[in-house]
């Protein structure tokens, strides 16, 4: 776990405001026009509760900032004991508000409002850190244990993070698009479809081989099924409590339905030729199954000790099945072996990682976006090496590229190409709505499926569809 305090700052004088202090309260006046308050040590919850109570009290104005974490912070703005502004760099701490209110409360006028606004474009936590210190003229992160720090007002910060977003707009693209005809695209793009989640969903009645029906949506098709068929989960209430294999014209091949699951986990990901299927939820020793595709036979059944975060998958390289798992103390992998009997436990080091929904699998290196610090971390299940990569720019991880390319999005009509040092090296736009969230790669080449015009979710007619292959510049 990382640092995690809580202060209040008060500019000018601050003589009103020692009445009403409670017994243990530090104040630091270190920092030029400024008086700082401290929690009493031991205070519940770090101070938070007890220094936004006092921010009420406070006639004037106040800064509250409360650090969480070595991940994220908000600053919340009082005037005469009323909360008038935030800021706030993670959205799980809340929203930004007002933020061109700050400088006028603290200064008179706007001579910290263009950096204050900036934060939210800063690639990590200690630059929005820098940037809000330097343009206030204030130390925020303050504790008893530690010295005072000193900081300065003034542009060093703001100078440095403009720059580097002005080089970045002029940046050159290291790759192109180029466009290719349907005719000429891979096989593989044909079924690619981009829009298909935001249409209406594609839902079907079939019967059961056993007695009664279930629901099917062809969206939830997995992509291991056959040409025409569907193969994947189905619905006998809200909820998938069905795996099946069905034809075209609805002819159910196989059903997996035991008794005891109310809900399914399904993965495709496994050995070839299977799928796996766990209890649904996170209970532990859930059950899992190994299924063949063939005909449903159950290959292998086993139990996940820890439960189960997500899909699981099969490590070739390991000859292990790989399930995630997490707890309010940390989290790791079940290794399993290959008859699903747990075999040994990975532990990661970063326990908030959302490797239940990791934006790639790359052989035993699952890649993920920390949701606090927006860096990019890459877990090796065989090593349990953590490697971390701060991205240039402000940015969504989607997945690996080609040539050791991370891809990533930030409006969801671009595609943002960065080596493994976090570097940009490329920019795209796209009119319509394009597979920028899951780049197809194929025979080393990055493709881009663009589907034109309004998607109409309840449209019968399959939208026009572009391709474009990334090359080199």
């Amino acid at each position: 776990m990382g640092l995690t305090l809580t202060t209040l700052h008060i500019p000018g004088d601050a003589s009103a405001v020692l009445p009403l202090l409670k017994k243990g309260e530090t104040i630091r006046t270190h920092g030029s026009g400024w008086t700082t308050i401290l929690p009493a040590p031991g205070a519940p919850d770090r101070g938070a509760q007890s220094l936004e109570k006092l921010a009420r009290r406070i006639p004037g104005v106040c800064l509250y900032f409360h650090y969480f974490d070595d991940d994220m912070f908000q600053l919340l703005l009082f005037e005469g004991g009323k909360r008038t502004a935030a800021l706030v760099t993670c959205d799980m701490m809340g929203r930004s508000s007002k933020v061109d209110r700050f400088s006028p409360a603290i200064f008179g006028d706007d001579r910290a409002t263009a950096a204050l606004k900036l934060i939210a474009k800063c690639t990590d936590v200690e630059e929005q850190l820098a940037l809000c210190e330097e343009a206030l003229g204030v130390s925020l992160l303050e504790d008893a244990e530690f010295p005072p720090r000193q900081v300065t007002q003034g542009s060093a910060v703001y100078d440095a993070v403009t720059a580097r977003m002005a080089a970045l707009k002029k940046r050159k693209n290291a790759y192109r698009a180029v466009p290719v005809a349907p005719e000429d695209a891979p096989p593989q793009l044909a079924q690619a479809s981009p829009s298909l989640l935001y249409r209406a969903p594609v839902m079907r009645e079939v019967a059961l081989p056993t007695g009664g029906s279930v629901q099917v949506d062809w969206r939830h098709k997995e992509p291991c099924a056959p040409a025409g068929e569907y193969v994947g989960v189905a619905f006998g209430g809200h909820r998938p409590d069905t795996v099946l294999r069905m034809t075209a014209d609805g002819t159910v091949l196989w059903a997996f339905r035991p008794e005891g699951v109310t809900a399914f986990n399904l993965s495709d990901h496994g050995r070839p030729g299977t799928l796996l299927v766990s209890d649904y939820g996170t209970q532990a020793n859930a059950r899992v199954w190994e299924l063949s595709i063939a005909d449903g036979s159950i290959l292998h059944e086993g139990r996940l000790p820890r439960g189960c975060f997500g899909k699981l998958g099969w490590l070739e390289e390991l000859q292990r099945f790989a399930s995630f798992w997490r707890t309010k103390e940390q989290c790791g992998f079940t290794l399993l072996d290959g008859g699903l009997c747990a075999a040994e436990e990975r532990i990661v080091p970063r326990r908030v990682v959302p490797f239940d929904q990791p934006a790639a699998v790359d052989g035993c290196v699952y890649w993920a976006q920390d949701p606090f610090t927006q860096q990019v971390i890459a877990f090796d299940v065989a090593t349990g090496a953590l490697m971390e990569i701060v991205l240039e720019d402000r940015v969504y991880f989607t997945g690996l590229g080609a040539d050791g390319l991370l891809t990533a999005t930030k409006t969801g009509r671009d595609l943002l190409l960065f080596d493994r040092t976090g570097r940009l090296v490329s920019k795209h736009t796209f009119k319509g709505t394009a597979s920028v969230r899951n780049v197809p790669v194929i025979d080393g080449c990055m493709y881009i499926v663009e589907e034109m015009g309004d998607i109409n979710p309840f449209a019968e007619e399959a939208p026009e569809k572009k391709f474009w292959r990334l090359e080199r510049v």
